[in-house]
């Protein structure tokens, strides 16, 4: 009894598993963000929700690990910019869990400060955003929202391929 009953949840997740990737494997219906009120601030000081509010309305969020993160989210930005609909903004976010304990927060943000006064970077200290959207080994992440649901996500340098990946 406790065999077939055994094989028989085998099947049952072997034919969920082939039915979600026949189905294109529906889009999650919310990130795992934060809900107690984490604050991320930029590089230019401000201060924005890292919760849910952070995805209401039609937002593309691009989250890099890379050493030189900096540019990864420039060369989305400058890739999005062009064919995003006029109600879409761009949120970008930095990891910055690997900066040594001993550089001063104070210097990374100036110098971003300085080399990107024109491009709002959200500095991620503790890999909040990060962690919530599964960055990993990807080392950049771009999520489409709309209303609070993923419609598209991919990973790497910007293309044609994955602008068309995120619906655009």
């Amino acid at each position: 009894m406790a065999r077939t009953r055994s094989m028989f949840t085998r099947l049952a997740a072997a034919v969920a598993f082939v039915l979600a990737i026949a189905a294109g494997a529906a889009p999650a219906a919310a990130a795992p963000l934060p809900r107690d009120g984490t604050m991320l601030e930029d590089q230019l000081g401000n201060r924005i929700d890292a919760g849910p509010a952070l995805l209401a309305g039609n937002v593309v969020v691009v989250v890099s690990n890379e050493r030189e993160a900096a540019a990864s989210l420039r060369a989305w930005q400058c890739a999005l910019a062009d064919c995003l609909p006029t109600d879409a903004r761009i949120v970008l976010v930095a990891d910055l869990r690997a900066v040594p304990f001993f550089v001063p927060r104070a210097s990374v943000a100036t110098s971003l400060r300085k080399d990107h006064p024109d491009l709002p970077i959200l500095l991620d200290w503790k890999g909040v955003l990060c962690a919530a959207f599964d960055v990993g080994k990807a080392g950049v992440v771009v999520e489409h929202w709309q209303g609070g649901h993923r419609t598209g996500r991919v990973t790497g340098a910007p293309h044609a391929e994955s602008l068309a990946r995120l619906g655009f």
